[in-house]
């Protein structure tokens, strides 16, 4: 029962840093995590076997041996503490800085989620596409995505950020549109409960600003061919 004790405790601790309730769905269990480092399913499944039968054996050395469970509960809590520094969790490697940081985690957070939430009416103030991408980009900025591609009718739009082999790229489809966005092994980590549809919100959000830009431009340029043949209309005829 080792592996699915420290699991499930090492979650609700990690939640309680981030200030989100602690039965909260996330993809950065365990397994998550060793399915990140490169591991097959299978694998995963055979590496957590391995410290399930570890900790077997130390619960056996101390029933059957009394006089080492001192160390063996030593060698639990030391495998707990190689386990979670293995998969590389901020709190085991960096914990001052990383119980420092919950505070602006936090914050960032709530930011994340009001914005997504109101992503329309954050677009509104957005007259042209560099303004809009700037509105986008801050955004993607709170989100952790450090890359995104936007393509319209299968041609490329607009690209952000470096394309990099190890990042995990989302793709939402929205008619003619495609929103390629690029996150970090770490980004997606934190507040994968909630930034797969608040990711999918943004998108749509933008899509929606996006045809609007096109659709007044259209308007505009109609305009100004009403007005300009109008004023050659009014020419004085030599």
């Amino acid at each position: 029962l080792a592996v699915p004790i420290i699991d499930t405790t090492f979650s609700i601790f990690r939640r309680f840093l981030k200030g989100i309730p602690f039965y909260s769905a996330d993809k950065d269990h365990l397994h998550h995590r060793l399915l990140a480092k490169g591991l097959t399913p299978a694998q995963a499944v055979l590496t957590l076997s391995g410290v399930s039968m570890i900790y077997g054996s130390l619960a056996l050395s101390a029933h059957y041996f009394p006089g080492i469970q001192s160390y063996a509960f030593l060698s639990a809590i030391g495998l707990i503490w190689v386990l979670l520094y293995f998969l590389e969790y901020d709190v085991i490697r960096k914990p001052v800085s990383s119980i420092k940081g919950q505070s602006d985690l936090r914050q960032r957070r709530d930011l994340m989620i009001a914005l997504a939430e109101q992503m329309d009416h954050f677009f509104s103030k957005d007259n042209d596409l560099s303004s809009t991408l700037n509105s986008f980009n801050y955004w993607c900025g709170l989100a952790g995505i450090s890359q995104y591609q936007i393509i319209f009718q299968k041609k490329n739009y607009y690209n952000y950020g470096d394309v990099e082999d190890s990042l995990r790229i989302i793709i939402y489809k929205i008619e003619k549109w495609e929103i390629h966005l690029g996150l970090p092994r770490e980004s997606w980590s934190i507040d994968s409960d909630i930034k797969g549809d608040l990711m999918e919100k943004v998108s749509y959000a933008l899509v929606r600003k996006l045809e609007e830009l096109k659709s007044s431009k259209v308007v505009d340029i109609e305009q100004r061919r009403d007005s300009s043949s109008l004023a050659s209309d009014t020419l004085p005829v030599e």
